[in-house]
């Protein structure tokens, strides 16, 4: 279910983006490699978290450092083809109604995860403590 949760999440980031270049003309103000974007689409870039992100949810668990350079040549065309899919649907007015519903509800499913993760970190909260919360 987390992980279902997790690809339906960066699924619905990703729609947010569009078109394409190759990872070495990204963005002109990154500073090291962490920085660089992995692609651009229609001028928006494809962050490493996105790719990471990404990577571990297809690859059950991998970072693309433990795929092959085919793999992660094939995960990286995905991704951007996800990103071109997902313009192609904002421009036909596709993400209204009820995606656009379901795009909100995993966002604030998500920030209430991060909340409280950050609350109850290290921590063996109660069932009472956490209804409190």
């Amino acid at each position: 279910m987390r992980h279902t949760q997790i690809f339906a999440f960066t699924l619905a980031a990703l729609l947010l983006a569009a078109g394409c270049t190759k990872p070495g003309d990204a963005a002109a103000g990154a500073t090291g490699p962490a920085a660089r974007p992995v692609a651009v689409v229609n001028g928006n870039a494809i962050s490493r978290d996105v790719w990471n992100l990404y990577v571990k949810t297809r690859h059950n668990g991998k970072s693309p450092e433990d795929l092959s350079p085919e793999q992660r040549n094939e995960s990286l065309e995905e991704l951007i083809n996800m990103y071109v899919g997902a313009a192609e649907a904002e421009k036909q007015n596709l993400a209204s109604g009820e995606p656009a519903a379901r795009v909100e509800l995993m966002r604030s499913s998500s920030m209430a995860d991060l909340l409280f993760k950050k609350l109850f970190e290290g921590k063996d909260p109660t069932e009472e403590e956490m209804k409190a919360e």
